[in-house]
């Protein structure tokens, strides 16, 4: 939820990097985000998710994003009964997101009874960039990367992963996805395949 529709790729990166830390912590059995993804345009009971997934637990959550504040709340659901196991609100600088994520993933594995090792909590610490335009820019590279099928998919995305790592030129996972969109572009012969290597 936002004023702008088009900040949608934030509530799905958000998603994404949750499920992503998440299924780094021993004791978790995490779902895929291509297996949840069909729940977003096909809203369920928590009970009937559950049961098609497999699921113990859901996270449910929703983003609205205006300007540089954010406000976002995620609920953990028992799959079962319906009901909320731990539930937390955070309205926040855009600044803060590393934190929020970070929070949100601790309280979930707390909440789960899930002992977290000191690695994992260094881990769930760790920043991938401390410059927040760069991961934004790095969500929306993402967002097309995922939503998009075809030759069109890699080149949107790329956009968005260049202007990334431009504006931090340490951001590994941008560069990362910047290497899967150009490997891609070979694939479909928008640039050659030598320029993808």
């Amino acid at each position: 939820m936002s004023p702008d529709p088009s900040d949608e790729y934030f509530a799905d990166g958000m998603m994404e990097e949750l499920i992503t830390s998440l299924s780094r912590l021993n004791g978790l059995s995490v779902i895929a985000r291509t297996s949840v993804m069909k729940y977003k345009k096909e809203p369920k009971g928590a009970s009937q998710v559950a049961k098609e997934l497999g699921a113990g637990s859901l996270i449910e959550g929703s983003v609205r994003k205006a300007g540089n504040r954010v406000r976002i709340a995620v609920q953990l659901i028992d799959g079962h009964t319906e009901s909320h196991v731990w539930a937390e609100n955070y309205d926040k600088q855009l600044d803060d997101v590393f934190s929020i994520q970070s929070d949100v993933a601790r309280q979930v594995a707390e909440a789960l009874q899930v002992k977290l090792l000191s690695k994992e909590r260094k881990m769930l610490e760790t920043a991938p960039t401390s410059n927040i335009e760069a991961y934004t820019l790095y969500l929306k590279g993402l967002h097309y990367y995922r939503s998009i099928e075809g030759p069109e998919a890699p080149q949107r995305a790329a956009a968005h992963f260049e202007e990334a790592v431009a504006n931090d030129p340490n951001f590994a996972l941008g560069y990362a996805y910047l290497s899967f969109c150009y490997s891609q572009m070979g694939f479909y012969g928008i640039i050659s395949n030598r320029e993808a290597e």
